[in-house]
């Protein structure tokens, strides 16, 4: 009996390690099929560690640099589609990758909505792009469903609904109402212009330099014609060439100048400043609907999100009529309008502290109420788009007639009496849709997923 018991007893012992050898290969092989699960890069099959930060499980080995891409092209199978290195920050801290093309490997489900990846930060944070609501955890929306809507209806909204708007409001934060006027033939007939004024701290008073004169009875299309090329200001006051307060004229394509007001010294250059750096405490339409739609459903993951850059580059490329010395019936021109409509090559720098928008002032404007925002035009010529070229190769493809704001202002333009204008990914219109950006902080990692639209990553 003892021998037997003995005999069962080794038996069991037996039984229970080839147990335990048994349930640690099964674990063995599901945890690694788990974690093998593949991350398509250009048709090639790499392995995704959901236990790591996103740069270091999505891209950090994958990404290619793109010193051969042309982007005054779309992108394609021949000129970039895929994964990507910025070419100049791929010795940096924290390199700038980015997806280019059509790719189908980018997509997020984060805070109950679909995301397409766009680019990773200068902190290693990870932008994304709304893009709805997913639907039975899949995300393969089209149309105005890639954007927000509010009152459960309306998808679009003015960028500024300002119809005498001042180049103020290409500003995802503006000055207000700061608006132009319009002056009559008589009155335009019976003023002194000058290419430039002094000013006179002590008296208080302007003093024309470089008179033209039209006190010789000119025609109206004369003095038009004149003025326009480098008579900018003039005296409020007739047959003045000294006054308290100055026009300054800037258009006339509309058959009357079109003039702001200066006083206190400040000159055209000082309202420009003016208009674009400082006291921007009112929202643009478009922050406004931007910060709703965040407030109602991204609050409680706001500790996951970096406090990223979002740019709003209102330097100027061509000051046009805002120039004394410069045609008035010219468009002024942002320095967006170079990079992307010139082709001189898309930039991530924002170089101006007042068009950094940001949360906190420590790294940016601070003007930003929730850590939010949108594509620049920049982002999307990486992304694979041209200017006026309507390309389907980008993973930002809105679908046919249907459009979304960028914060990038393109011109001021004077041809259509002040018309704002922003660079806008697909067809233009006043009214145009809205998707969100936000930024993974870099210590989010993902829990689950391959990026496709049927299986995106999931945010831890």
């Amino acid at each position: 009996m003892r021998i037997k018991a003995r005999r069962n007893f080794e038996l069991y012992k037996n039984t229970i390690f080839f147990s335990v050898v048994l349930f640690l290969f099964l674990f063995i092989s599901v945890g690694y099929s788990v974690l093998s699960t593949n991350l398509e890069i250009d048709g090639s099959a790499k392995v995704l560690k959901y236990e790591e930060p996103v740069i270091e499980n999505t891209w950090k080995k994958d990404a290619l640099l793109d010193t051969n891409i042309d982007f005054s092209k779309v992108s394609s199978a021949t000129n970039g589609r895929g994964l990507y290195i910025r070419s100049g920050t791929e010795n940096d801290e924290n390199p700038i990758y980015y997806f280019r093309g059509d790719v189908s490997n980018n997509n997020v489900l984060f805070g109950g909505f679909c995301w397409k990846i766009i680019r990773s930060t200068e902190n290693g944070g990870t932008k994304l792009l709304y893009s709805g609501t997913p639907t039975n955890g899949k995300c393969n929306n089209t149309g105005i469903n890639l954007s927000i809507s509010w009152t459960g209806l309306i998808h679009t909204t003015r960028f500024n609904p300002n119809a005498k708007a001042s180049p103020s409001v290409v500003g995802y934060t503006y000055i207000g109402n700061y608006e132009y006027e319009d002056m009559s033939e008589t009155k335009s007939k019976n003023l002194i212009y000058g290419n430039d004024v002094t000013y006179d701290s002590s008296k208080k008073l302007y003093t024309l330099s470089n008179i033209y004169n039209t006190s010789g009875g000119q025609k109206y299309n004369d003095i038009v014609d004149e003025v326009k090329l480098g008579y900018h200001y003039a005296c409020y006051n007739n047959k003045k060439s000294t006054c308290e307060t100055v026009y300054y004229m800037f258009d006339s394509t509309q058959g009357d100048f079109t003039y702001y007001e200066l006083s206190n010294g400040d000159k055209i250059d000082d309202l420009l400043e003016y208009f674009f750096t400082t006291n921007n405490t009112v929202d643009s339409s478009a922050k406004e609907r931007v910060d709703e739609w965040y407030k109602s459903n991204m609050t409680a993951y706001t500790s996951k999100l970096e406090d990223a850059i979002y740019c709003n580059d209102r330097t100027i490329f061509n000051k046009a009529g805002f120039d004394k010395d410069t045609d008035a019936d010219q468009d002024l021109l942002f320095s967006a309008y170079d990079r992307v409509v010139n082709k001189t090559g898309p930039s991530l720098n924002c170089i101006r502290n007042a068009d950094r928008y940001t949360v906190s002032s420590s790294n940016g404007n601070g003007k930003l109420t929730y850590p939010v925002g949108l594509i620049t035009a920049d982002e999307a010529v990486l992304a694979g788009f041209i200017y006026d070229d309507n390309s389907t190769d980008s993973y930002i493809k809105m679908g046919i007639g249907v459009s979304t704001w960028t914060m990038t202002p393109l011109a001021y333009g004077t041809l259509s009496k002040q018309d704002l204008e922003m660079f806008v990914i697909g067809g233009r219109s006043l009214e145009t849709n809205l998707r969100p950006v936000v930024t993974l902080n870099n210590s989010i990692v993902f829990s689950s997923g391959n990026g496709t639209s049927n299986t995106p990553y999931i945010v831890n």
